[in-house]
């Protein structure tokens, strides 16, 4: 039976703007947040099940799982400034650092639509919650074959999020994580 392995992306996007500054609004050029220091400073995984996934050393994200299993990666700020929101603008294989055969091990990449209830407390009777429907998504993929047991396979990606504050483009990042499917 296939497993849905869910992965929270935390990204610290008010210390981003603290120690950036500006961003670049061109998704073309956007601003890296790539070396291992870097990277795991800003951006935390928070798997559901950290028994299917966990992050190395690197910060790489490690999945233990088999062929069908779906992996849902949605991303957060983890400010409790409210101000900022994030959206996770691009997830692309980066093919030209990847062996031919790890193309097949998981299927691209895709953005699925939902609905996500928000509760809203009245700060005057905390029973009183409203509900609020939010369009949301996440991104989806399948993985379709694993490597061979006692080995690993990584694989890179370039990601671009979009940073924005009361609702209004600041800029984008871009980082290069890598995912590694682990048969050991």
């Amino acid at each position: 039976m296939s497993k849905m392995i869910d992965i929270l992306v935390g990204i610290r996007t008010e210390d981003i703007m603290n120690d950036f500054g500006k961003l670049s609004k061109d998704i073309n050029n956007p601003v890296s947040l790539w070396s291992e220091g870097v990277f795991k400073k800003y951006i935390t995984y928070i798997p559901e099940d950290d028994r299917l996934a966990s992050v190395n050393s690197s910060g790489n994200l490690v999945i233990k799982c088999d062929a069908g299993d779906m992996l849902r990666v949605k991303v957060i700020t983890l400010n409790m400034n409210l101000d900022y929101s994030v959206a996770l603008i691009k997830l692309d294989s980066m093919m030209n650092v990847m062996p031919d055969d790890m193309m097949t091990m998981i299927e691209p990449h895709k953005v699925v639509q939902d609905i996500e209830y928000i509760p809203v407390v009245d700060v005057r009777n905390p029973l009183d919650v409203d509900m609020q429907a939010i369009r949301s998504y996440y991104w989806m993929s399948k993985i379709n074959m694993m490597p061979a047991n006692g080995t690993m396979r990584t694989m890179y990606y370039e990601c671009v999020v979009g940073i924005y504050k009361e609702g209004i483009l600041q800029g984008y990042v871009a980082a290069e994580p890598a995912l590694i499917l682990d048969k050991r």
